[in-house]
């Protein structure tokens, strides 16, 4: 974006970016005005967005471009840039375009709101809003599963394990007589204790736990991974970078969600991975 629209906008917006189009058109025809529902009504601003409007102009109002006077009022300062109703309007536009599930995309995890990596990418443009939010696309592969769900994940801590017990609870609709679900681990004697609390949710789900830890008949090395994957049956996938072990602060990762004849090449190798790993008995 330019300039003169702060760091982290985007970011912040996530997915209301047409309500936040919408709603900065208002603020920045009306300078200094007082402005209350009907306002932003008569701007476009229909019923069923309505209830995001105040988590937009809570925003606008940290950004200082309203000022909050009471429930559902606020005032425009007349400080918001002049450009950013139509930079927000071609945010939304892209962000609305059709997606193909088979079209590669790039899936990002932000190092925090306040990161400077954050603020480079608000410079870029509206195509920021292409990207997609590594959590979003790990539930939403979970929950496109309807034979198989899979994730490989070398490193993980408790935190990362609860998340990927939450990913294979997203599954629990599949039918248990047809479902398969693997999870692929790096060193189960290292990591197992991380997933203690979790492993009795996934026992009842049936999940199969391998580890992937081959060690060389005369102890001088081994064999494992370093790959992060989400597999649902063979038609989605996520390849990249991020891993389970989470933080108060995470680190920037990113990779890609797949479908079509590339997805269904990620499930040869997480199949294959699965047929080299030694199963683990919990």
């Amino acid at each position: 974006m330019t300039a003169a629209t702060p760091p982290g906008l985007l970011t912040a917006l996530g997915a209301n970016l047409r309500i936040a189009w919408l709603a900065a058109t208002v603020v920045a025809s009306r300078p200094g005005r007082f402005l209350d529902l009907e306002d932003f009504r008569a701007g476009g601003v229909a019923v069923p967005l309505q209830g995001a409007l105040p988590d937009v102009l809570a925003i606008f109002v940290r950004y200082g471009w309203v000022a909050a006077t009471g429930p559902w009022q606020w005032r425009s300062l007349g400080s918001m840039p002049a450009e950013l109703p139509l930079l927000l309007r071609g945010a939304a536009d892209m962000a609305a375009l059709p997606r193909h599930d088979d079209e590669p995309a790039v899936v990002l995890t932000r190092p925090g709101r306040e990161s400077a990596l954050v603020r480079a990418l608000d410079q870029s443009g509206p195509v920021v809003a292409r990207l997609h939010d590594t959590d979003n696309v790990f539930g939403d592969i979970a929950r496109k599963a309807e034979r198989f769900f899979g994730v490989a994940m070398p490193f993980v801590n408790e935190a990362g394990a609860a998340w990927i017990a939450e990913l294979f609870a997203l599954t629990a609709g599949m039918d248990p007589m047809k479902a398969a679900r693997l999870l692929v681990v790096r060193d189960w004697p290292v990591v197992s204790i991380r997933f203690a609390a979790v492993l009795p949710g996934l026992k009842a789900l049936g999940v199969e736990i391998v580890d992937y830890m081959l060690h060389d008949a005369d102890g001088s090395g081994f064999e494992t991974f370093h790959a992060k994957i989400v597999l649902a049956d063979e038609d989605y996938a996520y390849v990249g970078s991020a891993n389970t072990w989470t933080g108060p602060r995470p680190s920037m990762e990113t990779g890609v969600r797949i479908g079509g004849r590339a997805a269904r090449d990620v499930a040869v190798v997480l199949r294959a991975m699965q047929r080299v790993s030694k199963p683990i008995t919990p």
